[in-house]
């Protein structure tokens, strides 16, 4: 049943039906077969597909951080789950919840490459930025 809804998920999101799509990764994110991993990965393709796009429709964007926060309740010191929400709220414009996330993904990235690590710097390091430049 898992993987039938993680495929109807994947569906509804490339024939482009967003409303269904959001109501299908929630369902996912409340999945408890499905792993907090699993459903981050999942988040964070949504994250990658709206990062450029400023049309990309809001309803998956909320429904996103809805479920990378699910995944969050299953795992809550898992820097990567914590980094992909700090990206897709500040993408709903929560600055202040981004920097607060993104601060505790920096204090739990010790299982991260050096690369990771990095990145998650660089992203924090942004956002303070976009936040002292407001």
């Amino acid at each position: 049943k898992s993987e039938l809804t993680m495929m109807k998920f994947k569906l509804l999101f490339e024939s482009e039906e967003f409303d269904a799509a959001a109501k299908a990764l929630l369902a996912i994110s409340a999945d408890k077969n499905i792993d907090g991993d699993s459903i981050n990965q999942l988040t964070w393709q949504i994250y990658e597909a709206a990062k450029n796009d400023a049309q990309f429709p809001m309803v998956l964007i909320d429904a996103a951080a809805k479920a990378t926060e699910n995944a969050l309740v299953a795992s809550p010191k898992s820097g990567m789950i914590l980094d992909t929400l700090a990206h897709l709220v500040h993408y709903q414009g929560k600055l202040d919840r981004a920097i607060e996330l993104q601060t505790q993904a920096a204090e739990n990235s010790s299982d991260f490459s050096e690369e990771g690590k990095t990145e998650i710097l660089a992203f924090l390091k942004e956002l303070k930025k976009e936040k002292t430049n407001k």
